[in-house]
């Protein structure tokens, strides 16, 4: 269930959440927390992201300025999967060519984009 993060405009105003549900990334961090602050555990610390991919950008963007904003000094993203330079045409709902973020930025400008 929580291999998906999702942001959607229609659900939790905006903010990433867990695909098919109504659960925030924001509050599985409060569960993670066991009572501490975003703040308390993220400043001054430096983070690691792991996602499958990155196609458009925008929930990336969105979680790594949550970081950023709990107090995080550094957000480092590992992706595992390579660039994402094309539409899928055998069932993989992906935006237009020039909505991927890979098919119109290089590596490094991918990383000020987020």
């Amino acid at each position: 269930m929580f291999d998906r993060i999702v942001s959607n405009p229609e659900t939790l105003g905006g903010k990433p959440c867990i695909k098919g549900t109504r659960i925030s990334v924001e509050f599985i961090l409060e569960l993670f927390a066991g009572g501490a602050s975003q703040a308390d555990i993220l400043r001054g610390k430096r983070v690691v992201v792991v996602d499958d991919s990155i196609i458009r950008g925008t929930t990336s963007k969105k979680i790594v300025q949550m970081l950023r904003n709990a107090g995080a000094t550094e957000v480092h993203m590992r992706i595992s999967s390579p660039p994402t330079i094309g539409s899928c045409f055998y069932g993989v709902d992906t935006p237009e060519r020039s909505k991927l973020l890979a098919a119109c930025h290089d590596l490094d400008e991918m990383a000020r984009i987020i």
